[in-house]
């Protein structure tokens, strides 16, 4: 996403909005959420070999569900809401898109309850590490 944003900037005409200073946010939120599930995996991955294979159904189901390749507007039908409000990535993709490609400014309830998730997603990997991290070393 980050380089998208840097194409964007330097080979597409564009006229400067002042809602691109919120793509920053949105992409600490992704760095956020990508942190805490990275350090949550591999503590369980510490103890359970196995969750590699359902890590990749999971991960399947996240990139088909957040409208990677369609647009999803989050309050146009209640299932698209839905969907919205449980795919965490998605809230991430709606506001990235109108703030680098729409020029208007994101939802901000999306945009705050995504980056609730993803400072709950780190907290819960940074304890989880900091409460397994001996266990772990112990058992690899």
């Amino acid at each position: 996403m980050m380089a998208f944003g840097v194409i964007r900037l330097l080979f597409l005409p564009w006229d400067f909005s002042i809602y691109i200073l919120y793509y920053p946010i949105v992409l600490i939120t992704l760095l956020f959420f990508t942190l805490g599930t990275t350090l949550i995996l591999s503590m369980i991955w510490s103890f359970f070999r196995d969750i590699k294979h359902l890590w990749e159904l999971i991960r399947l189901a996240l990139f088909w569900l957040s409208g990677v390749f369609y647009v999803m507007e989050p309050f146009s039908t209640w299932k698209t809401a839905v969907i919205a409000h449980l795919t965490p990535l998605c809230g991430v993709l709606i506001n990235a898109r109108a703030t680098l490609l729409y020029n208007t400014p994101p939802d901000y309830w999306m945009l705050v309850y995504n980056f609730i998730y993803a400072l709950l997603t780190l907290m819960i990997g940074m304890y989880l590490h900091k409460r397994l991290s001996v266990r772990a070393l112990e058992k690899l």
